[in-house]
């Protein structure tokens, strides 16, 4: 089977945890090629060393890690949110402690790994990019062919159907850097956006977390805590909630498997004033401009994913 040579581009946070450990159990089909890190959950430097960290309980300590961009574009600074604070501890891990990694992140930047790798890998290369688009923007303004470079660009982000999270118009993703966010999905191109509408159909049971949480498995163990305090920060505002969404793990099954998800494609824009901004939404001034069309995943087997990414977990193939 050939295998898919994939960057994750994430800005570690829980969810990007359980993604990363989601990719790290698919050696035979993924090539795991690097991490690139974004500002978001934490900031960027946190970010980094998060996955150095993850890399190391996951055992994959050859898989290198980059930093990119440490603000939005046209931002001097980045604050991280009181919302991802709780939802994340102050650490983006859920204030668990992983071993320390003795590896250092690569001197090059993230933006010249991910330019390098396109001319490189070409049409095999699949980004998954779970966090603000900054870094993906920041390929297309030196190297506008950049998309077309390569094979897959997945993009965990936006809210079509239903409500955002952060406004009602407004994903987390997308409305730390609409500038960005917009500039590359508008570009058409071999762009699948996974967003709201189908990431929060997916759900870890906490009865799953808690059974991680009590394991002797040391990855399972910290993934279950990780996890433990996603669910008890998501049920602090919403005590009905009985696990927690499965985003950027969701948004990696796009990349190994396509074809259980169904997908609209239109064009889009990403709203960049007013009480919208932030919002990902359908352009219709441009529905006739096939070649700026993405593929927008609306629906989902929800059956399916979820029997992938627990037996992955579970069957500790990291």
């Amino acid at each position: 089977m050939q295998q898919t040579q994939l960057i994750m581009d994430i800005d570690p946070g829980i969810d990007d945890a359980l993604a990363l450990a989601y990719a790290c159990s698919h050696t035979t089909t993924i090539d795991l090629l690097a991490v690139t890190c974004i500002y978001g959950n934490v900031p960027v430097q946190q970010a980094g060393q998060n996955a150095l960290a993850l890399l190391k309980l996951l055992d994959r300590e050859e898989v290198p890690v980059y930093l990119g961009e440490a603000n939005p574009m046209q931002a001097l600074d980045y604050e991280v949110s009181v919302d991802a604070k709780r939802k994340h501890g102050a650490n983006g891990l859920g204030n668990i402690d992983l071993p320390t990694s003795d590896r250092q992140i690569e001197e090059t930047a993230a933006v010249d790994f991910l330019l390098e790798a396109a001319r490189t890998y070409g049409k095999s290369l699949a980004i998954l990019a779970a966090g603000p688009l900054t870094n993906i923007a920041a390929c297309l303004e030196r190297d506008p062919a950049f998309l077309s470079r390569i094979g897959h660009l997945v993009v965990m982000g936006g809210a079509f159907l239903i409500e955002g999270s952060v406004t009602s118009f407004a994903e987390t993703n997308t409305s730390k850097d609409p500038q960005a966010s917009h500039q590359v999905v508008s570009q058409g191109g071999p762009i699948s956006i996974v967003g709201l509408d189908v990431t929060l159909r997916t759900l870890l049971p906490e009865s799953k977390a808690r059974q991680w949480f009590n394991s002797s498995d040391p990855v399972r163990q910290k993934l279950g805590q990780m996890a433990c305090h996603y669910i008890e920060a998501y049920q602090a505002v919403q005590p009905h909630t009985i696990g927690c969404p499965i985003h950027d793990a969701l948004a990696l099954h796009a990349v190994l498997a396509p074809e259980d998800f169904s997908f609209l494609k239109l064009p889009v824009k990403v709203e960049q004033t007013g009480v919208a901004r932030g919002r990902m939404v359908g352009d219709k001034q441009r529905l006739s401009d096939f070649a700026s069309h993405v593929q927008v995943a609306v629906n989902l087997d929800v059956t399916t994913f979820e029997k992938s990414f627990l037996q992955a977990i579970e069957s500790r193939r990291l």
